[in-house]
């Protein structure tokens, strides 16, 4: 789902991108409807452009196979 949303796999359950706030309603409650709440954890964390530019990235953050040129531009 986060991938039909248009969002980049950056590890195996981990999801990078910039939605709109239609979009971003969308994908909260189809993810909502999906998950366990009993078993399953899901977090959204919303930041800025400014805010992501600002993160620190320490060993191998993200898995290679997954990057692409569009997450690195997300970055720099």
């Amino acid at each position: 789902m986060c991938q039909q949303a248009g969002l980049y796999r950056v590890q195996y359950s981990v999801f990078l991108g910039t939605l709109d706030k239609n979009q971003f309603d969308s994908l909260h409650l189809q993810l909502e409807e999906m998950i366990d709440v009993e078993k399953d954890s899901l977090y959204i964390f919303p930041m800025s452009k400014d805010e992501l530019q600002q993160t620190v990235l320490l060993g191998q953050a993200f898995d290679k196979d997954f990057v692409t040129d569009e997450v690195r531009s997300l970055f720099f």
